[in-house]
């Protein structure tokens, strides 16, 4: 069975609850195991109607790779979605209303394919259009020849400022017995053209 683990701390340090969690949930085989990390999402980023949408980047449906989408309700009531995708290019895609149940926990295998959608590089939108429901979302980006699966967390746009942010890890390797790179993907949430320096630094420079 498959579902969702509802963590709520018995103590607190002042007004902020201590607590953190995270599983790794992986497939097993006689030659190990292939898994994701996956980190517990705080109830306070679960959105509402009156919210702003919640964004999955980097979600493919090719040759390559296929996408799982999962949408859970944690309020105890029910809630109307709205799933939006969006193109490479931030063309959109298509628009779809998804029901859930309260309490409920909705896996949607490979949802680009099923809706007939191919994407390189997309994105996903999750708004909630009820006026009842509590809702987040995550995507689970796969190699369709390995397995290797990718989680993608979603992000609160109306609540993402920053002026730097960094990437740690960027890579483009090759070494003994593997080739290592790393793809990088830029969204503008905003309404007016952004302008981006972005800088590499090599490691151990």
């Amino acid at each position: 069975v498959s579902g969702v683990l509802e963590i709520r701390p018995l103590t607190s340090t002042g007004t902020t609850m201590s607590t953190f969690a995270s599983s790794r949930t992986f497939a097993a085989s006689a030659a190990g195991t292939v898994g994701q990390y996956i980190p517990a999402i705080p109830y306070a980023q679960f959105i509402g109607q009156s919210d702003a949408f919640l964004s999955l980047q980097q979600v493919a449906q090719s040759a390559l790779y296929r996408t799982n989408l999962g949408l859970v309700e944690a309020s105890g009531q029910p809630a109307a979605v709205q799933v939006s995708v969006f193109g490479d290019a931030g063309q959109r895609l298509g628009d779809f209303d998804i029901l859930l149940k309260p309490g409920e926990h909705m896996q949607l295998g490979v949802f680009l394919a099923q809706h007939g959608i191919s994407v390189d590089d997309g994105r996903i939108e999750v708004a909630v259009t009820s006026s009842t429901g509590k809702v987040t979302a995550y995507a689970s980006v796969l190699d369709n020849r390995t397995n290797d699966p990718m989680l993608i967390l979603p992000a609160d746009a109306s609540k993402v400022a920053a002026s730097r942010y960094v990437l740690p890890g960027i890579a483009d390797v090759e070494g003994a017995g593997a080739s290592w790179r790393s793809d990088v993907r830029i969204f503008n949430a905003g309404s007016s053209e952004t302008a981006a320096t972005l800088t590499f630094h090599p490691q151990g420079d």
